[in-house]
């Protein structure tokens, strides 16, 4: 007999998990700051002025189209905020959690449920993931939906209630495929389970299955010949892809120098690893992949649950597709680009494994596993308070030189010089600012001759360090004037403080100033 929880009614399970999540996403918010953040935002801005981005084979951006009017929407609903470009993301998360309580509930065991949804709503790199524009996290969303819709289907037993799950399943996946081609993986995994069923029962599955597979065909043939109608080519959202990535091959690709042992160890470093800096690390995921081992082992052992095994064997097939799925293989073999953020379509999966394990042994040793699941959901905020803190502190100095700029600079109508970093934050935090900001690069500030200069301090962590403009204090030259400074707490991303200098006019040499005046500032 399973134990009975201390909250019985599930809708009040599920209501306080969802208060968890969302507390955890608002404490550890991030907001705007990845760097394909301001190319989805300019084409954001082209919709809500009413046009569509120019179909190019090199904007990547434009043949996502689901993906840029759902973050059209959060714009126009709460402005250009940092809430505002995460919206949809940070409800996708809420979702999801949602569709785990659900889909447990409604194929595993009732009383797994609230088990499986308080771990995804604690897990580090989705509570952090989703307060950023991180599209994977719909991506996820949508593609395990479609997956929970599939698996219910399949086991209805009314034909019509059958039929228009599997339909609403295959539109789900081509939803998904409107965000981005990385859906892919799921669409194999939910393929092979079709496989599988075919030997135990061909007639009813070949019958019922292709309900999905025809949605998704004819929705994909749909989509294919809105672009033939565009652009003269029924193929020509794939063709851009692949000619995406044969244009923006990496330099040491092209120099046939690949790095195998580094590439290949990326994602397992992610999952089970220590990612950050040297001297600031953090588990991206918490312990949840040391735990889905032996809980996967513990259920393949085990009889019981299907719908279990189906989410063991997809998660590793979903991590083997982004691991070895060939970028190139010629001249070299070159796996997919490298993106820990396309991991999260491992999440819904990886968490009920490891919450449905912990609920069976729940049974038999209640105090240990209690004891368990109290360490997992702490090491999951501790480790989530980690990375927020790189992804948020590192944005900080921005956010307040933005401040600056509209405080103090605009009133002067002089421009101000920065890096390629500060430029980009810049034109969103201060997009409406009458103010000049030019972008010089890290060894150029001498060649500045007038205006304010930012120097020094922290930039979002996707930047490289080696972007950033900086001057040691004692190489400021004479005639630059300290106007502004954020004494940060000194982290990695933050070596030195952010100042902000006033230029004045060059004073002329001695030598070359004219006879009975003395050289002086302006």
């Amino acid at each position: 007999m399973y134990p009975v929880p201390v909250i019985q009614n599930w809708r009040l399970q599920l209501a306080l998990i969802l208060l968890s999540a969302v507390v955890l996403r608002s404490l550890f918010f991030v907001g705007f700051g990845l760097g394909d953040d301001l190319g989805y935002l300019a084409h954001v801005d082209e919709i809500l002025e009413g046009r569509y981005p120019p179909l190019e084979p090199l904007n990547q951006y434009a043949y996502r189209p689901l993906l840029l009017f759902l973050f059209a929407g959060g714009v126009a609903l709460f402005g250009h905020t940092d809430f505002g470009v995460v919206a949809v993301v940070w409800l996708s998360s809420l979702v999801t959690t949602a569709l785990v309580f659900a889909f447990v509930r409604k194929l595993i065991h009732p009383q797994a449920a609230w088990w499986c949804a308080l771990l995804y709503a604690f897990e580090p790199f989705n509570v952090v993931n989703s307060t950023t524009m991180t599209n994977d996290v719909i991506l996820s969303c949508l593609t395990f939906a479609s997956w929970g819709a599939f698996l219910v289907a399949d086991r209805a037993l009314a034909q019509p209630k059958s039929i228009r799950l599997f339909v609403a399943a295959g539109a789900l996946m081509i939803a998904a495929f409107l965000i981005k081609v990385a859906f892919l993986p799921a669409l194999c995994a939910i393929t092979l389970y079709s496989l599988a069923a075919l030997r135990n029962r061909p007639a009813v599955v070949a019958r019922r299955h292709a309900a999905f597979y025809l949605t998704f065909l004819l929705a994909l043939a749909s989509v294919c010949f809105t672009y033939y109608m565009i652009k003269g080519d029924f193929f020509w959202q794939f063709k851009s892809e692949a000619f995406y990535y044969q244009t923006y091959q990496p330099d040491w690709y092209r120099a046939g120098i690949v790095n195998y042992r580094e590439l290949m160890w990326q994602y397992p470093r992610s999952l089970f690893g220590l990612s950050g800096y040297e001297t600031f690390r953090y588990l991206e995921h918490g312990l949840l992949f040391w735990l889905f081992v032996p809980a996967s082992m513990f259920s393949m052992l085990r009889p019981g649950n299907g719908v279990t095994k189906f989410l063991i064997i997809s998660t590793i097939v979903i991590f083997l597709f982004f691991e070895l799925y060939p970028q190139h293989l010629s001249p070299l073999y070159l796996p997919l680009v490298r993106q820990e953020r396309y991991l999260e379509m491992l999440l819904p999966g990886a968490v009920i494994v490891v919450g449905t394990a912990l609920h069976r042994l729940h049974q038999r040793h209640r105090i240990v596993v209690i004891a368990i699941l109290c360490l997992l959901l702490g090491n999951f905020v501790v480790e989530a308070a980690r990375r927020s803190t790189q992804y948020h502190d590192s944005q900080q100095d921005v956010r307040e030189l933005a401040r600056y700029v509209k405080s103090t600079i605009a009133r002067t109508n002089e421009p101000l010089a920065v890096d390629l970093p500060a430029r980009n934050a810049l034109l969103f935090y201060a997009r409406d600012v009458p103010v000049a900001i030019e972008r010089i690069g890290p060894n150029q500030h001498t060649d500045v001759e007038g205006g304010y200069i930012a120097v020094g301090g922290a930039r979002s962590f996707w930047w490289s360090r080696e972007l950033v403009l900086d001057v040691e204090p004692e190489a400021v030259p004479r005639h630059w004037i300290l106007t502004y400074e954020v004494a940060g707490r000194k982290r990695p991303w933050r070596p030195s403080n952010l100042r902000v200098y006033y230029v004045r006019e060059k004073p002329l040499p001695v030598s070359l100033a004219p006879r009975g005046l003395a050289p002086h500032p302006r």
